[in-house]
């Protein structure tokens, strides 16, 4: 029994020294066993260094192993049955059970539970306890010396307890744990012939856990002999301590402890084997650079190597996939030119997993075979997902969610087409639970639609035959069953829908497709869920769980299961990571990554103990995994043993743009690296500026550089040489997409006349909405496009409630009540408002109300908007002299019954159009001479009046109801025989609402009631109506908007305090009169380019106008103000011109006559003053007669010349206001002439 070291430093031949003895000693002594143990991922490549080197490239006593195989081989040699062996999805399975069970006894973690990423957390927390042989009298230990209110305290009293409740379910020792293989192991090897008669070989670790040391102390004392090798400096060989920071500080510590033991054991010591003590490496024979950077990487201090010799090269890419590009052009570059082969050739990146699919892509288009070698994940794969939506189905009651969900997977055989009828159908009547799935659909309406739905709807629950049903109780959430039942029924499930003959179907495409490493992992992906199951079964397969339950546990193993792939060929590139992939007889590696937060990697954030929590129990005795500071001095000896893998040249690749689009800095590495080679100047590769080298990457080419004038002729070249390999459809389609400009053309007449029909009968929303945008208005309306309908209450529904309740209560008034609004009773009005509320609702939707609690409560808040609107409609009616006349009156401008030829317009291509509508409510007044009349619109949210939309055609409703109210205004005066002027009184919304008041603002007008339960108001006046302070707070808030007649005799009749009135838009009434028609025009040029054909994609884009901003059908246009000729369009202008001008002109008048009215009167009094002033003067003169003084002759004369100015004065005054009176005429407006 003997141990000896082999050391040296990367590079310097340890490995082929080692299997080169190996196999002199096998074949001189065939009676013994050799093994050669490496890490369990390395095995394969070390049997395959063995067969090559060996000379007659076969042994027999000769085996390349991992511990675990070599647990497995004692095993078998000793009949030892160590169980089955519980894997991570096992362990994570197991744990979620447990977690679940002992929710409310956690005191830290129980509410970590469904938090992404803590099972695997605490699976490898568990893992780690076995690794290093922390067992439960350990944690009771120190939990003993722990402060029990501490954090620290509180973790481990959880970790405890979830490792307490592990090992209980393995009372009877049915299955083992992986780490505890080693454990086992040991307990086996004094018994073990075979290792008696063994010499081991241990390489390729960098150290070992407690548990493996344990072991290797009981092979020390059993086994012929044991040689350890390792990477480490002849110079750091010693018993000094290593330092924190030292490069070899993990050898050191290890061999150091190995010595130890073996002193302990009494077991020889042979010499130490130490290679390349006082010559280069062999590795690096060639090269000057390669050594120097093995010789001074993370050396302290450290020397430098002058020169560029070409070994080293240091890139800086854009992007991960510029990266991966300029790495497959550089081995294309290196097997083309320079003959290396692929297998020479190895790429480590820092982040494989975020970026694999980037090299899978490149070295596919530059034709390099690749294998990357990382576990393709479970999660996500067809199978996975069918299972998780099965449970789904189960857990969540046929939810609409999960049945879609699952018949989305492609698994289940249902055509496409079918699906998606049948979601929009269940969307449309909120088919939701299991019992309403098993109801066949009949709808005596639409027969033949029913009929289609109901075939789609018994071949889906063909899926769920009542077996199926019976074990997972859908309807019955609490209900229990076995884990045994549920499986068998998950996997019968499975089996139904054939998922093991679809996925290998899909393994042959991949095959065909040359995608080998993808069509394994297919291949294997049933045997693996397979093997779930019956890991799950064996471990709690007798345990009663609710669905939702075994859903969880399921789930959690599904997350923690990889597939790991075999290499398909020996020649390939390998694209690998520093810690998990084994690179041999590599000559050129490119390390990609090589970035802040990638290489080295950041500390693991989330972790069940923090770095202080393991230093605590570090102090009392309990030894486990690395700190986050101690890991990254061991990354760096991963990086120093990736970097010195490359006998030949290094590539060190850096990027400045990371995936999010923020930038990146270059790893600390790449200083290093230059702090070394001085002359080593940094390549910065630019994609862009690249001649290509594979048909993809011309294509690229063509497209990136279309536009720069100085690549004419590359360009010209580069199309050419496509169009000869076949790709000129590829280039017709580059071309199209440079010059494509995205637009559309007119429609035909013919089309506009199948489309539209000749006679168009428009509401103005939809000329609104043609305003907007024409292409809009052509999807929504010529189309017929829109979003499927769901079943839910919608803005619509609760308007045309709204509306329904109101047009109720003002006919109820007028019928039953005289229309009399002053005396009307305010309770029974409440108590009809709720009770056309109800009706109105079981007309829109009477069974949506009566679905769920949340919806008979939006019922209960549409009751009290209707309540409270009708007391503020109440409360403005009686501020004013006018009566509600008309509610929801409709108008169709060509029907007999209306027929206002003024709104039926002859367009192009002989179509005609007619407006249609519904007016909410016409309120009128009528004295002995004339008639007034405002229009009420009511809006579901807040809206106001933009007299630049009006005339911009962007609102028009209002507008043009008022235009047609008045039209009927005249011909009902003519029916009466009246022959009075009609008035506009107003253009009125009134906005739905329940508002709420701030009584804090309203001090001491509000006050508690006697009784102390309530609050008590002062009597306040609105609008000439006596309130209190609440409800005039309500009725303020609730004002009307919108635009009114300023004529005085039009505000006392609409309302003479103006109290129902928000600070509006005031305007004259023929500015109101000019308004009608210029959006009379506006609607007559809108029909005329619907007539036409116009569907330009001219979305209105201009301060709070934007087309866009909610449009439904962004997918469809592509519209892009950047690229394909698309531009915003603006506020059509030529109405708001003419219409500000005349307004402006008005002002003016107004402002002109102020004015001089107001000088007029000053005129007055100053010709009053100088009146008086010369008839003073004049009787002092009188009086004195021939005496009077000259002075008082010079006075009169003085005072008569100021009075004949300042008459003149005020008549130039009074002409001046005739001429602006005149020009009042011409608007038609009054002035007063007082």
């Amino acid at each position: 029994m003997a141990i000896q070291f082999v050391l040296g430093p990367a590079g310097s031949g340890k490995t082929e020294y080692v299997i080169k003895k190996l196999i002199e000693e096998s074949m001189a002594h065939g009676d013994l066993n050799y093994l050669y143990v490496v890490p369990e991922q390395f095995s394969m490549e070390a049997q395959r260094d063995i067969v090559t080197m060996h000379p007659r490239h076969g042994t027999m006593n000769i085996d390349a192993i991992g511990f675990n195989r070599l647990a497995y081989r004692v095993f078998d040699e000793l009949s030892v049955n160590p169980g089955r062996v519980l894997e991570d999805f096992g362990k994570s399975m197991l744990i979620k059970k447990i977690l679940m069970e002992s929710q409310d006894e956690l005191l830290v973690y129980g509410s970590y539970i469904n938090k992404m990423g803590f099972i695997d957390e605490m699976k490898s927390m568990m893992s780690e306890l076995f690794q290093y042989a922390v067992d439960r009298d350990s944690i009771d230990a120190v939990m003993d010396k722990l402060d029990k209110d501490s954090l620290v305290y509180r973790k481990m009293h959880d970790i405890r307890l979830i490792y307490k409740r592990f090992e209980e379910y393995n009372r009877d020792g049915s299955y083992i744990v992986a780490e505890q293989l080693i454990e086992l192991l040991a307990e086996c090897v004094d018994r073990s012939d075979m290792l008696a008669h063994s010499h081991l070989y241990l390489d390729g670790f960098t150290g070992f856990t407690p548990v493996q040391m344990d072991l290797i102390r009981k092979l020390m004392t059993r086994v012929e002999s044991m040689i350890f090798v390792f990477t480490i400096d002849a110079s750091q060989i010693g018993f000094t301590k290593p330092k924190e920071y030292e490069l070899f500080r993990l050898t050191k510590e290890t061999v150091q402890a190995l010595v130890r033991m073996a002193g302990d054991e009494q077991v020889d010591i042979l010499d130490n084997v130490v290679m390349c003590q006082d010559r280069r490496p062999y590795r690096f024979e060639k090269s000057k650079e390669l050594a120097g950077l093995e010789a001074n990487l993370f050396r302290y201090p450290h020397g430098r190597v002058t020169g560029d010799d070409g070994d080293i090269h240091v890139v800086a890419v854009d992007r991960a996939a510029d990266e991966a590009e300029y790495i497959a052009g550089r081995i294309r570059e290196l097997v083309r030119d320079k003959g290396y082969r692929y297998k020479d050739i190895a790429v480590v990146a820092g982040d494989l997993q975020d970026v694999a699919r980037y090299y899978r892509q490149a070295m596919e288009e530059y034709d390099i075979p690749v294998f990357i070698d990382a576990n393709i994940s479970l999660k996500g794969d067809p199978c996975s997902d069918t299972i998780r939506a099965f449970l789904g189905v189960m857990t969540d009651n046929f939810s609409f969610d999960s049945v879609f969900r699952l018949l989305k997977s492609g698994m289940t055989g249902v055509d496409q087409d079918d699906i998606e009828r049948m979601e929009n159908y269940v969307l449309l009547r909120n088919l939701r639970g299991y019992r309403s799935w098993t109801k066949e659909i009949t709808d005596d309406r639409n027969p033949d639609y029913a009929a289609d739905m109901e075939s789609i709807r018994a071949q889906i629950m063909e899926l769920f035959p009542d077996k199926c049903i019976d074990v997972w109780k859908p309807a019955s959430p609490g209900s229990k069953n076995t884990v045994r039942t549920y499986t068998e029924s998950l996997y019968s499930f499975l089996a139904q829908l054939d998922v093991c003959g679809k996925l290998e179907a899909h393994k042959k495409v991949l095959y065909e497709q040359e995608r080998w490493d993808e069509g394994d992992a297919y291949g294997r992906i049933f045997d693996k869920v397979v093997a779930l199951f019956e890991k799950m079964e064996a471990i709690i397969g007798d345990e009663k769980l609710t669905v939702k339950e075994y859903a969880g546990i399921l789930d959690a193993g599904i997350a923690d299961m990889e597939i790991g792939i075999v290499p398909p060929t020996i020649d390939r590139v390998v694209v690998g990571d520093m810690t998990r992939s084994r690179l041999n007889h590599i000559k050129v590696l490119f390390m990609a990554g090589v970035n802040e937060g990638i290489i080295p990697k950041p500390a693991k954030k989330g972790r069940i103990l923090s770095g202080a929590d393991r230093q605590s129990l570090e102090d009392y005795g309990i030894e486990l995994a690395p700190s986050d500071k101690t890991n990254a001095y061991i990354e760096q000896f991963y990086i120093y043993t990736t970097l010195t893998k490359a006998s030949d040249m290094i590539y060190v690749l850096c990027r400045k743009i990371g995936e999010d689009l923020k930038s990146m800095k270059p790893s600390y590495l790449i200083d290093r690296i230059k702090n070394i080679f001085p002359d080593i100047r940094t390549e910065e590769y630019d994609v862009d500026g690249q001649m290509p080298e594979t048909a993809a990457g011309a294509l690229r080419y063509i497209i990136r550089h279309s536009d720069d004038a100085e690549a004419g002729e590359t360009l010209d070249a580069v199309r050419k040489l496509l169009s000869k390999m076949g790709y000129g459809r590829q280039l017709r389609s580059i071309n199209f997409g440079q010059n494509y400009v995205n637009s559309s053309k007119n429609l035909s007449p013919d089309t506009v006349r199948l489309i539209y029909g000749e006679n168009l009968v428009e509401s103005v929303s939809k000329l609104e909405r043609y305003a907007e945008c024409q292409f809009k208005y052509f999807l929504t309306y010529g189309l017929s496009l829109r979003e499927r309908e769901t079943y839910r209450i919608g803005a619509a529904n609760v308007g045309n409630i709204l509306h329904s309740t109101m047009e109720k209560i003002f006919s109820f008034v007028r019928m039953f009540r005289d229309n009399d609004w002053v005396h009307l009773d305010e309770a029974e009005l409440e108590q009809k408002a709720v009770e056309f509320a109800n009706e109105s609702a079981e007309d829109e939707a009477g069974p949506y109300f009566e679905d769920s609690s949340r919806a008979a409560y939006m019922k209960k808040l549409l009751a009290d908007v209707a309540s409270r609107t009708a007391r503020t409609l109440r409360t403005f009616i009686r501020c004013g002299e006018m009566d509600p006349e008309n509610f929801e009156r409709r108008f169709n401008t060509s029907e007999n019954a209306d027929n206002i030829d003024r709104y039926i317009f002859n367009l192009p291509n002989g179509l005609t159009m007619s407006l249609k509508g519904v007016i909410d409510r016409i309120d009128e007044f009528t004295d002995d001479r004339d008639a007034y009349f405002k229009i009420i619109d009511y809006k579901s949210s807040d809206k106001k009046l933009d007299i630049d939309k009006v005339l911009g055609g962007l609102q028009m409703q209002l507008v043009t109801y008022g235009a047609i109210a008045c039209e009927l205004e005249k011909r009902r005066m003519a029916q009466l025989g009246r022959s009075g002027g009609i008035h506009v009184g107003g253009l009125l919304y009134y906005t739905f609402d329940n508002p709420a008041c701030d009584v804090t603002a309203m001090g001491d007008k509000i006050r508690y009631t006697d009784d102390g339960m309530g609050f008590a108001a002062d009597d306040e006046v609105f609008g000439g109506v006596l309130v209190d302070t609440f409800e005039k707070k309500i009725l303020e808030e609730s004002r009307y908007s919108g635009l009114y007649n300023g004529d005085n005799r039009a505000l006392k009749v609409m309302d003479n305090s103006s109290a129902t009135l928000k600070n509006g838009q005031s305007l004259e009434e023929t500015l109101i009169t000019d308004l009608m028609e210029a959006n009379r025009r506006n609607i007559e040029r809108l029909a005329g380019s619907i007539a036409e054909g116009s569907i330009e994609i001219n979305p209105v884009n201009e301060g709070k106008a934007n087309a866009c901003k909610y449009c439904d059908f962004k997918g469809i246009c592509a519209f892009d103000s950047k690229y394909s000729g698309n531009s915003y369009s603006r506020i059509y202008r030529v109405e708001a011109e003419n219409y500000n001008r005349k307004a402006e002109d008005i002002k003016n008048i107004r402002t002109d006559y102020k004015k001089v009215r107001g000088d007029m009167e000053k005129a007055v009094k100053a010709c009053d003053s100088a009146k008086k002033k010369y008839d003073d003067a004049q009787k002092k003169v009188d009086d004195r007669g021939d005496k009077a003084t000259q002075k008082m002759r010079d006075t009169l004369e003085s005072t008569g010349k100021k009075l004949a100015e300042e008459r003149a004065h005020l008549e130039e005054l009074r002409e001046l206001s005739e001429q602006i009176a005149k020009r009042a005429a011409k608007f038609d407006i009054e002035i007063s002439e007082e």
